[in-house]
């Protein structure tokens, strides 16, 4: 078998369609909801998939019914042979549903028959983001950024993409090195490789949505696009700690598309999704302050318990902010 890298596999329009009709039958089979249906949506450059209502929704009205069980969660993974890896790791360094969420989404990818792949099919396998491919593609324009402050601009550009961009490609060798590469027995390091790592890892960054603080992967609800017209987006399971009522944030025309409201600033929707929002009330300058050359004066103390009311905390170890 040879190396397959996912971000290398291109999908026709016609193939996507395809997939788009087969998720829905699945979705509305798999789940019992049938008030919306994923299309596409195309703008001046990307065709992306968004949620249509089928039906009119008045403003909380219930549109999705989500089921803990069919949800993909980080506890998955116990279920596969990467088992007893997994359960060794966390005895050395603790639970960490971030790495079983990477493995657990690489082992279905590779399953031709998981229970997911409807869902899965229809993943991005190229990124919006700027971090996508940066190393070969820093050709991102102005307009993309006129909707950023000045400022953001300048941090995101020149800090966050290259520091995000060398995270995932550090977290994928450290996953490669650390557990791929020293048990051939249970990965095919043609697919398990440190490019499909990284995929994952941008995958769950992109499309994870907390639920009563615990990560989820939630077909139809991920492909929502986003706007800041509403309230910011929260979800909760009832007391059996089961179900979760997803209800219209605005009133929503039948055909009309479904948007989400995830209370970003635009920076991060750009370092993200490769987008920015006009007028988001979220938007906000990031600045990095550092007082490194005064950190032995009489007020290091008093600066940190200043800057702690504002969640504000020494990354450095000298008063860097």
């Amino acid at each position: 078998m040879s190396k397959r890298v996912i971000w290398d596999e291109v999908i026709s329009p016609e193939r996507l369609q395809n997939r788009l009709s087969i998720f829905n039958d699945w979705f509305q089979k798999h789940t019992g909801n049938s008030k919306v249906e994923a299309r596409l949506t195309r703008d001046a450059e990307w065709t992306r998939i968004g949620v249509f209502a089928k039906e009119a929704l008045n403003m909380d009205d219930v549109y999705l019914n989500l089921d803990r069980s069919k949800l993909i969660k980080a506890d998955l993974i116990y279920d596969t042979k990467i088992a007893p890896l997994i359960k060794n790791l966390e005895e050395t360094y603790g639970y960490d549903d971030y790495t079983n969420m990477v493995f657990y989404l690489l082992h279905e990818m590779s399953n031709k028959d998981s229970q997911w792949k409807p869902y899965l099919d229809l993943l991005p396998h190229q990124f919006t983001s700027v971090v996508f491919n940066y190393w070969n593609r820093k050709t991102w324009i102005e307009e993309e950024l006129a909707n950023t402050p000045t400022l953001s601009k300048a941090y995101i550009t020149i800090e966050k993409i290259v520091d995000y961009k060398l995270l995932l490609q550090k977290k994928a060798s450290n996953y490669f090195h650390a557990l791929v590469k020293n048990n051939t027995d249970v990965f095919d390091t043609n697919f398990f490789n440190e490019e499909n790592l990284e995929w994952a890892c941008m995958i769950l960054d992109t499309r994870v949505i907390y639920i009563d603080y615990e990560a989820f992967l939630v077909p139809m609800l991920d492909f929502e696009n986003f706007d800041t017209q509403q309230e910011v987006f929260k979800a909760k399971f009832d007391e059996s700690y089961q179900k979760s009522e997803i209800k219209a944030r605005s009133s929503v025309k039948a055909d009309e598309q479904i948007f989400r409201n995830i209370g970003f600033n635009n920076e991060n929707y750009l370092l993200y999704h490769g987008i920015v929002l006009k007028d988001n009330p979220q938007d906000c300058y990031s600045l990095s302050l550092s007082f490194s050359e005064r950190k032995d004066d009489n007020l290091k103390t008093n600066r940190a318990q200043f800057f702690a009311r504002y969640f504000l905390f020494d990354k450095t170890g000298s008063d860097q902010m």
